[in-house]
């Protein structure tokens, strides 16, 4: 399982590939052939994810803030949740409950609040959300979800991966890898072309990488995010929608 953190993020796994079932079309997943042979993929993605922290820094300082100056700002808030929600639709929702129409929210806010909490409170708000489709595969598919590898330009955020680690509970793995992207489509050539003999050689050729690993909060964080993840955020997420 990993997650391409851009603009937009969305979070892939590899499953065995099978015939696809009611409820796999009820998860709003997408799913698809993998180019390993016998296997598919599925995936689920925020259109707003990176995006909504570029609409941050745009908006949140002058001149824009910086990704250190966000980072500081993230930090000065100390530990464990802002008690802010942000709802991070502000191109639309996806899946599990995809709504093109879905409106982003700050919710919560007070008079003590500054510009750090609201900059932390994006990148929770994107947590949660990506939560929520992590949440989804898990209920459609068997086996341990716990690990997840990150890439992408949000991954230059600690303060995120962090807190995406606490949400989830999941162990973060991000590859010493500049272009991952790029990376895999060479990789895939290479093997088109024969400079491979197949995907799985191809790929035990990248697994050299390097990796920081980011662990989990300590488990009283862990459920204060959850907490708030289950009482609060999907409840409230749900009315976020016009009604037609």
């Amino acid at each position: 399982m990993y997650s391409s953190m851009g603009t937009a993020e969305t979070l892939v796994g590899v499953m065995e590939e099978r015939g696809l079932k009611s409820r796999d079309y009820d998860s709003k997943l997408a799913f698809g052939l993998h180019p390993v042979e016998g296997r598919m993929f599925w995936m689920g993605s925020n259109s707003a994810s990176g995006g909504s922290v570029e609409w941050a820094r745009s908006i949140m300082g002058h001149p824009r803030l910086t990704y250190e100056a966000l980072e500081q700002e993230v930090i000065g808030c100390g530990p464990g949740p802002t008690g802010i929600l942000y709802f991070p639709f502000l191109t639309g929702s996806g899946p599990p409950e995809p709504d093109a129409d879905a409106k982003a929210a700050f919710i919560g806010l007070t008079q003590g609040h500054t510009r750090g909490h609201l900059c932390k409170a994006v990148l929770e708000g994107t947590s949660y959300q990506m939560e929520r489709v992590r949440e989804t595969a898990a209920g459609l598919l068997e086996g341990p979800m716990g690990r997840i590898r990150v890439t992408g330009g949000g991954a230059r955020l600690a303060s995120w991966l962090r807190i995406k680690a606490a949400v989830s509970g999941c162990m973060l793995e991000v590859p010493d890898i500049r272009e991952a992207s790029m990376m895999g489509a060479a990789l895939l050539g290479g093997t088109g072309s024969g400079i491979y003999s197949s995907l799985r050689e191809a790929a035990a050729s990248a697994n050299n990488a390097r990796s920081s690993e980011y662990i989990p909060f300590r488990e009283e964080e862990h459920s204060a995010f959850r907490d708030i993840y289950e009482s609060q955020y999907i409840p409230i997420s749900h009315q976020l929608r016009l009604r037609k």
